[in-house]
């Protein structure tokens, strides 16, 4: 009778250990500067839309963009940096007056996320409207496992 029950404590315990605990990807630092016509593009947010990286990577990472087009990305849960893989270059503006929020940054990587949303349109965004949406955005780059320092030029 023991054995069974040991049998059965087995199978059970095999059971739950076979499920992967899904584990976050090492993020790596990333920061930068984004060009539009060799000027620093301003007044909207960076957001770096996964196509293939590290398995626990998420879906998007994002950076506001300072006055001098500088930025340091972030994931969605707000911890610095990114995980290594390729990654589709698209812009959002900023939800709030404030582009350097948080609630901003927020705002727009959820709505890239989500299909990027309604397209802006050119005269509204300080960036090529093909980079208000992932589907049509002709750029890409790669996150490497180490520190990245991009300079991203439109």
């Amino acid at each position: 009778m023991r054995s069974i029950v040991f049998l059965a404590l087995a199978i059970v315990a095999g059971i739950s250990g076979c499920t992967p605990a899904v584990q976050e990807a090492k993020l790596f630092p990333v920061k930068g500067r984004v060009t539009l016509n060799g000027d620093p593009l301003t007044g909207c947010t960076l957001v770096l839309i996964t196509i293939k990286a590290d398995p626990g990577a998420e879906d998007a990472y994002s950076g506001v963009l300072n006055d001098k087009g500088e930025f340091e990305l972030s994931s969605l849960k707000g911890k610095a940096g990114a995980a290594a893989g390729n990654y589709k270059v698209t812009f959002q503006m900023a939800a709030t007056e404030d582009v350097n929020s948080e609630a901003s940054r927020q705002a727009a990587m959820k709505a890239m996320m989500s299909g990027g949303g309604k397209p802006v349109e050119k005269k509204e965004a300080p960036f090529p409207n093909e980079y208000s949406d992932f589907k049509t955005s002709p750029k890409e780059i790669e996150i490497t496992r180490e520190a990245n320092e991009l300079l991203i030029a439109l």
